[in-house]
């Protein structure tokens, strides 16, 4: 007997029994039942950011790698004239504020 053929045969003794019981007459205060639903909130955005995630990292990584291709082309193999001074050029100014 298959699992779904054992869930077939219980379902409707369960459903039954269901209907059957009386209800609990419990009470839920409002500090318990806020601190439910922001637990499934909190769990809720978890689920949705880690798929998200999941989802978008191929696709910014599809992206940097044409925006890298895109720069490639623009430079036609030629590497730009350096402009400005590098940090070996710069010259130190002599302190002159006595202290």
């Amino acid at each position: 007997m298959t699992f779904l053929q054992r869930l077939l045969v219980s379902l409707p003794p369960l459903m039954a029994l269901a209907a059957v019981t009386p209800s609990a007459m419990a009470y839920i205060g409002p500090g318990s039942g806020i601190s439910v639903i922001g637990s499934l909130l909190g769990l809720l955005a978890t689920v949705l950011i880690a798929v998200g995630a999941i989802v978008l990292f191929p696709i910014r990584r599809m992206m940097k790698k044409r925006r890298r291709e895109e720069s490639a082309e623009s430079l036609d193999g030629e590497a730009e004239p350096a402009t400005g001074t590098s940090a070996m050029e710069t010259v130190e100014e002599p302190n002159t504020n006595p202290r």
